[in-house]
């Protein structure tokens, strides 16, 4: 079992790996020191197996082999020809990237590839964002219920933002039961916006998560809602057809057969490279 992490320089502020190990640290939930510091201490009661967090290159150059005989473990951030004593000796081998595993490989056929996470600890969980807008009779309540459904299956906290504008000889009491369906599907992740002016649609359509443009049988070239959204930069959610021109389908998503976009990458990134899983393996693999 881990029970320190060691780096080489000792501020976070001008060394990644520094910072890095300093996180690490703290999320395995052991003491963090620097080299220098771990070998003055350098005692059978002070660790059973320290993981040592290096990157070579930064070393002073001639830097002596200060570990060898103990017990530890090595995260290597980059393969150098004098590490070869460090791989020799260490317990377990993690590399910081399956390129750095493949370079390692030769001396330790055992390496562990690993990876690096975000090293930036304040991370606010914005919530996600989707704006819909146009003629308030045509609202698609059945696509509405799979956006949900795609919305809490990310695990991320969303608002659902609705303008409706009334089309001549209608009313908003001609659209009441549409409006309270999507109240009641979304609940207080739900926020109608009332009428939008133009401006205040730029506005909103600069900031958002998503539109979602859904239309009776499928995206049309004359979908000013949609040419709106995309001239804002938006990223378009919305149902094509046989009919929906080539180049709109370049630029928008299909709706509901696409994931969404920007939570699938950032629930992936998280899940495959985030500080949970790095924290797992080095615990346990």
């Amino acid at each position: 079992m881990v029970d320190a992490v060691l780096s080489y320089h000792a501020d976070p502020l001008t060394c990644g790996v520094t910072k890095f190990s300093q996180q690490l640290a703290k999320r395995l939930e052991v003491p963090w020191m620097t080299f220098e510091d771990g070998a003055d201490m350098r005692d059978p009661e002070d660790w059973n197996c320290p993981l040592l967090s290096m990157k070579p290159s930064e070393f002073t150059p001639g830097l002596d082999y200060i570990f060898g005989g103990e017990r530890f473990d090595l995260f290597l951030h980059e393969r150098t020809p004098w590490t070869v004593n460090y791989l020799r000796d260490a317990r377990r081998v993690f590399a910081a990237s399956g390129a750095i595993a493949e370079q390692v490989r030769p001396q330790r056929r055992d390496v562990i590839p690993a990876w690096c996470p975000s090293l930036v600890e304040a991370q606010p969980r914005e919530p996600i964002t989707v704006l819909s807008f146009g003629m308030a009779h045509k609202l698609r309540a059945d696509l509405y219920a799979t956006l949900k459904e795609k919305l809490d299956a990310t695990g991320e906290p969303y608002v659902v933002y609705v303008s409706a504008a009334l089309h001549d000889g209608t009313s908003f009491s001609d659209a009441a039961q549409s409006f309270e369906t999507l109240r009641q599907l979304f609940g207080p992740h739900f926020v109608f916006l009332g009428t939008l002016s133009d401006e205040a649609m730029v506005d909103r359509l600069r900031t958002c998560t998503y539109v979602a443009a859904f239309f009776e049988h499928g995206l049309r070239e004359n979908n000013t809602s949609v040419m709106a959204a995309i001239e804002a930069g938006a990223s378009v959610l919305t149902n094509w057809d046989t009919d929906t021109p080539s180049i709109l389908r370049v630029i928008t998503h299909p709706f509901p057969e696409v994931p969404l976009p920007h939570v699938f990458r950032r629930t992936t990134l998280r899940n495959r490279y985030g500080w949970d899983m790095l924290v797992e393996l080095i615990r346990n693999g």
